[in-house]
């Protein structure tokens, strides 16, 4: 033990470095890449706001003002080129887009989808 604490830091080091080696390793496999792409696809959402300058400049004839407000949209129900031209839009710095992932409510259920 106390060959661990001078070497590597301590045991919470060392633990903390195995789990990071172990969740690295997982994280290559490709089913376990499949996985989790699969369900985060199924379960993500995604969501707009106007920055002020998007306020300022998106009216209701611009090529934007289709997505200039999106509340939780579901990431699979994208179409097309449509997130492209979200992404334009926000290094454009008319939007600002964020991803989250739907709660189901019960607790771990994202990981144990996986």
């Amino acid at each position: 033990s106390s060959g661990i604490n001078a070497e590597y830091g301590g045991v919470d080091k060392v633990l903390s470095a195995a789990r990071y080696m172990i969740a690295c390793q997982i994280a290559a496999e490709p089913s376990v890449r499949a996985a989790v792409r699969s369900t985060y696809y199924d379960r993500a959402l995604l969501s707009i706001t106007p920055t002020a300058s998007g306020i300022k400049e998106i009216d209701d004839n611009h090529p934007y003002a289709k997505f200039k407000f999106i509340k939780d949209k579901p990431v699979k129900e994208l179409a097309g080129d449509e997130f492209l031209r979200m992404w334009g839009a926000q290094q454009e710095g008319y939007v600002k887009l964020s991803l989250s992932i739907h709660d189901t409510g019960a607790k771990d259920s994202f990981l144990e989808e996986i």
